[in-house]
């Protein structure tokens, strides 16, 4: 039966293994930890992680505990969370954002192919805007039984459709191409 959350021996990036109130176990460096607000900053090599005291049933040390005599009082301690300032985490636009936008609006759906993630959204974009348009152009020009006013309201429909599809895709290439950092600093939430 494994104890607790106890982090004695352990410094900043030790290696070790939580093992989950709920199952499963999770890997990651020892970031720091809250005693007061029961909660320890877990560093993944995908960004930081924070897991309450609550969350753990276990931690298995994935190294050789620090020099110590044993006893809990005689290991070091692990390094406090920051002084104890909460994390939060914020979404900050990089260069691939700010290029997606440009890229987006030179060709609808361009902007997504810079992305690291979610590249076939582009071609979602793409089809999606070349669509409106050719059906805007059918309306307009093709053989129908509406007259001018009618077609040309139809037309002005599905444009307006393809320019609201090339704007998301451009949200979209900017909001994609975002990062999810730690900010550490004072109390953020007031």
């Amino acid at each position: 039966m494994r104890q607790g959350p106890a982090f004695s021996g352990m410094g900043y990036l030790f290696p070790l293994r939580l093992h989950l109130s709920r199952g499963g176990t999770i890997d990651g460096g020892m970031g720091g930890v809250d005693q007061d607000g029961g909660q320890l900053l877990l560093l993944l090599s995908q960004g930081d992680l924070l897991v309450d005291f609550r969350l753990i049933a276990g931690v298995t040390p994935l190294a050789r505990l620090g020099v110590g005599d044993g006893s809990a009082e005689g290991s070091p301690a692990p390094p406090p969370l920051r002084d104890n300032l909460p994390v939060k985490f914020r979404w900050r636009p990089t260069w691939r954002s700010h290029l997606g936008v440009m890229l987006s609006f030179l060709l609808p759906g361009l902007g997504q192919l810079i992305q690291t993630r979610d590249r076939e959204a582009g071609l979602l974009v793409l089809s999606g805007v070349l669509s409106s348009v050719a059906v805007g152009l059918l309306a307009l020009y093709g053989p129908s039984d509406y007259g001018p006013q009618a077609r040309r309201g139809i037309a002005g429909v599905f444009f307006g459709l393809g320019g609201a599809v090339a704007v998301g895709g451009a949200i979209h290439a900017y909001r994609t191409g975002r990062e999810r950092v730690a900010v550490h600093g004072p109390r953020l939430d007031r």
